[in-house]
């Protein structure tokens, strides 16, 4: 990675924004290693050199109406472009669009989509920031899947374990039709129900 290339990018995709107000602070540095693992988080980008991608937590203050507030930009350098969104295998991971005025941040939406599939995960700020691995994961899994039923279901499955440690990628698939199949049997009970009442109404 050319690291001051890259942060030359960063500076210019700041300026872009200062017009509306943030007042930038420190910048956190993620890197995604060959084997898909996520770094321990750093202030320093040269200590990732070696990464296949990095990911940057821009820091800024911002004004709302009287009061004070803070968030962040997220971007991401993958094959030395830096952008607010990153694409692997057709697979995107981006976020909701900073806040600069008026509302206050207090969520984050993480946002993972290829065509017609699409996930959302709604995090606390700063929960995001610090625990990007997680939502790393979450998109490794998700560009696995190959149906929204699927997608939905790894939500679930990250609701209730955000590490998502005990996932596999087949028993995913394998869940993911058994909640389908249950889904057909209990529309199919409703239609023999809504039939067994024209039988009793005719048979009366």
């Amino acid at each position: 990675m050319d690291i001051t290339n890259i942060n030359n990018q960063i500076s210019f995709i700041k300026d872009s924004y200062r017009e509306q107000g943030p007042r930038y602070k420190d910048t956190i540095y993620y890197g995604i290693n060959e084997d898909g693992t996520v770094t321990m988080s750093t202030i320093n980008p040269f200590a990732l050199i070696n990464a296949k991608y990095i990911v940057a937590f821009v820091n800024y203050n911002y004004t709302r109406v009287t009061a004070q507030d803070s968030s962040y930009l997220v971007l991401f350098a993958k094959e030395e472009i830096v952008d607010n969104k990153i694409t692997i295998d057709g697979w995107t991971l981006s976020f909701d669009k900073p806040i600069f005025t008026i509302n206050y941040t207090d969520n984050r939406r993480i946002i993972v989509q290829k065509d017609d599939l699409k996930v959302e995960l709604v995090e606390q700020k700063w929960f995001v920031r610090d625990n990007f691995h997680m939502f790393w994961n979450f998109f490794d899994a998700a560009r696995h899947c190959s149906t929204n039923g699927e997608l939905e279901l790894l939500k679930k499955l990250y609701d209730k374990d955000k590490t998502l440690a005990k996932l596999t990628i087949d028993n995913l698939k394998q869940q993911a039709k058994i909640e389908m199949l249950n889904e057909t049997i209990e529309a199919h009970k409703g239609l023999l129900n809504k039939i067994e009442q024209l039988v009793d109404k005719f048979e009366n």
